[in-house]
């Protein structure tokens, strides 16, 4: 089983049968399980090797798109891969250089790594080489002269919607975050390092774990929350903005403070699943009062997610 990802500039060469999936997967949805579900299947059927070529970033990121932030982290991603049995995963940095490089390029230098590359698996909406050029007529029309076959997966739809990582994030915008996950196939799980906070939370005996996040991707206010950290799943409930009380004018931060847990964890990555919303942020008069209302979100989050079951997930899925 392959410990790290790969990228091209230490990917060997395979003088197996390979069967390669394209895409850059973000999220793992229901549409991406299918893709790679079936490449895996067709490897093993023929006797060859399954791989996936993806990407550590989204594209639209080294563009600076407003929709660029990542449902899934890298980790995830290859972690995802894995449980579903790919042989060889390639993670590539998103770079401008990559992004200038032609449809034909892009495909020699697969062939170089792939010598026997026998189908390629993409979905009817992939683009690929120097803004987007590629698509899958020109993958189609380069398999003759490249010697492979190509399976294009329709977008696949649910509830009558075409399923994508744009349709996600907009419902995790909009903290419908239990309708993302119908699309997903899995939990939304939000990935982070803990970062030192300032203490107030200790001090008002909720201590927390602070988690940056990027942008605002999901609506500011109170959580109830499942976080996994070290091994196990924990309850707890969570504040993501900034913090009016104390007068922080600055950068929204996720504040999690878990039942039942005491230790430090700096710089540990930990994973937060939104279960349901409590309450909007809001300014309080006094520390004291913000701590007689963080007991009463903390005794309601406690309750209601005695009815929540922890997702049926470890480090080797979700991590």
């Amino acid at each position: 089983m392959q410990k790290n990802p790969l990228n091209l500039e230490n990917l060997p060469i395979y003088k197996e049968k390979i069967f390669l999936t394209l895409g850059t997967f973000d999220g793992m949805h229901l549409g991406h399980q299918k893709i790679i579900k079936k490449t895996g299947e067709f490897a093993r059927q023929n006797q060859g090797l399954s791989a996936v070529f993806t990407f550590n970033q989204n594209p639209a990121s080294v563009f600076e798109k407003e929709e660029s932030y990542q449902l899934t982290s890298p980790q995830q991603k290859f972690s995802q891969l894995l449980a579903y049995g790919i042989d060889i995963i390639v993670m590539q940095d998103f770079t401008l250089e990559f992004s200038h490089y032609s449809p034909e390029k892009f495909l020699d230098i697969l062939l170089s790594h792939f010598s026997q590359l026998k189908t390629i698996f993409v979905g009817e909406n992939w683009r690929f080489g120097y803004q987007g050029r590629g698509d899958i007529h020109l993958l189609q029309k380069l398999s003759t002269s490249y010697s492979y076959d190509v399976c294009v997966f329709p977008i696949l739809e649910k509830n009558s919607n075409k399923i994508s990582s744009t349709l996600i994030r907009k419902l995790i915008y909009l903290g419908k975050f239990k309708e993302a996950e119908e699309y997903l196939g899995h939990p939304f799980i939000f990935s982070a390092k803990v970062q030192k906070g300032s203490g107030r939370g200790k001090s008002l005996g909720f201590a927390t774990l602070n988690l940056p996040v990027e942008r605002s991707f999901f609506p500011q206010g109170v959580w109830g929350v499942q976080v996994f950290v070290r091994e196990r799943w924990y309850r707890g409930v969570a504040n993501f903005g900034c913090r009016p009380t104390f007068g922080d004018s600055g950068k929204s931060i996720l504040e999690v403070h878990l039942f039942d847990f005491s230790h430090q964890i700096y710089e540990e990555e930990i994973l937060v699943r939104f279960c349901f919303f409590l309450r909007e942020e809001r300014c309080f008069s006094s520390s004291q009062a913000l701590a007689k209302q963080i007991t009463e979100d903390s005794s309601k989050a406690e309750e209601k997610l005695a009815f929540f079951e922890f997702p049926a997930c470890n480090e080797s899925i979700l991590c």
